[in-house]
């Protein structure tokens, strides 16, 4: 900025010495309204924990501690007729999981684990669903094994693959459940009936026991 000044109409332009001053005080005033702004924005910023907060640390401490002591323990669903026209074979079914789940615990578990095997009577369908259902939901199982009548086995199926909870087929032969039936969380131990079949029949032919056929051909 510049000032004008003479006389008798004659004009000439000399710079006014205060300006640069004014400018360096400004520039003071501006830096320090910012230290004072940074400052405050720092207060606000700084969060002195508070008693109640020290308590809900200890309650998460404490909430991890109780999931770490349920994790120690692998719960595993095991889901078969025991009852009805099927229950004799369930019966085998279940004491060779009570076998396995001996043999498991007795070497040290799964990587420490043991596991903690929940047993039901599927004697139906519907009961197979609703089984299947609280074993999720209200026991916590890390997946669901066993069955053998087809028809509860999809019943189970739909449960785990709504919940995303592994079952793992132990009986079911229906090749519905190999094909369209067939879940994303659902994995297979047996094979399919068409499979047996084809085979056993391969062998038949094979063997000329099959009448009117020949295994030549």
């Amino acid at each position: 900025m510049s000032r004008r000044s003479g006389n008798c109409g004659a004009q000439s332009w000399t710079s006014r010495p205060e300006l640069p001053y004014r400018s360096l005080r400004s520039a003071k005033m501006a830096g320090a309204i910012g230290a004072k702004r940074n400052a405050h924005d720092q207060e606000k910023l700084t969060v002195t924990p508070s008693p109640a907060a020290g308590r809900r640390r200890g309650d998460d401490r404490r909430i991890s501690a109780i999931s770490y002591a349920q994790a120690d323990v692998i719960k595993i669903g095991h889901l078969t007729p025991r009852t009805g026209f099927l229950g004799t074979l369930g019966e085998f079914a279940v004491q060779a999981a009570d076998l396995a789940v001996e043999e498991i615990n007795a070497g040290g578990g799964v990587m420490g684990r043991k596991i903690d095997l929940i047993k039901e009577d599927s004697v139906n369908l519907q009961t197979a669903s609703t089984k299947a259902e609280r074993m999720v939901e209200r026991d916590k199982v890390a997946c669901i094994v066993g069955e053998i009548s087809s028809a509860s086995g999809l019943t189970i199926s739909q449960v785990a693959d709504r919940t995303k909870t592994l079952f793992v087929n132990t009986g079911c032969n229906s090749d519905e459940l190999r094909g369209k039936g067939c879940k994303r969380f659902m994995a297979h131990v047996e094979s399919a009936n068409s499979m047996y079949v084809k085979t056993v029949g391969r062998a038949l032919l094979a063997n000329n026991l099959v009448k009117g056929k020949s295994g030549s051909r």
